[in-house]
């Protein structure tokens, strides 16, 4: 595996952010949304608009993976737990070159400990595409238990359903990204 150095992600990396999101959905969900969509202006204008908002949120927080001076992958999540004691993780892509190396459950494990001491968390959770088998596989691997929980709207038209996967026991879940990931 080629070195990775992790960094916080900064508001200059909103257009990075942006085409490693359209590039890990083209390859997640080029069989689910419009290939042209998927390729267009208006797609990365978008997630251009999404990860600059995201960036100024100091709520989140976004951890970036980077290999000989490009971002490869990147987690988003809260950087602390809700009132509840859910943290939730928006965002968790790796370019398809990087994946299988451990590079996500890495990151995942690196959101975790963050957490842990702003306080730690009685939940984690997040939500992905039910046809997004792959990703699927991963959280489940990782001990994350489906719900079904609504559909999101695509800038194609598309929408598509979504599954929540929770782990309600984050020390377990830790554990088992930081085995994986060693």
């Amino acid at each position: 595996m080629a070195k990775i150095d992790f960094r916080l992600a900064t508001a200059a990396d909103a257009h990075v952010l942006a085409e490693l999101h359209l590039a890990s959905w083209r390859v997640c969900y080029g069989h689910l949304l419009n290939a042209r969509y998927l390729e267009s202006r208006a797609a990365l204008d978008e997630r251009l608009a999404f990860w600059r908002q995201q960036l100024a949120d100091v709520g989140k927080r976004i951890e970036v993976g980077v290999c000989a001076g490009q971002v490869v992958a990147m987690c988003h999540a809260d950087a602390q737990a809700d009132a509840t004691g859910e943290v939730f993780i928006d965002n968790l892509h790796v370019l398809p070159a990087f994946q299988g190396q451990g590079l996500g459950q890495r990151l995942m494990a690196r959101q975790l400990d963050a957490v842990e001491q702003q306080g730690g968390c009685s939940r984690v959770a997040l939500t992905v595409v039910e046809g997004n088998l792959p990703a699927r596989g991963f959280y489940r691997a990782k001990g994350g238990v489906e719900e079904p929980h609504g559909e999101h709207r695509y800038g194609d038209g598309s929408v598509l359903p979504l599954l929540r996967v929770v782990w309600d026991d984050p020390a377990a879940m830790r554990a088992k990204v930081a085995r994986a990931a060693a």
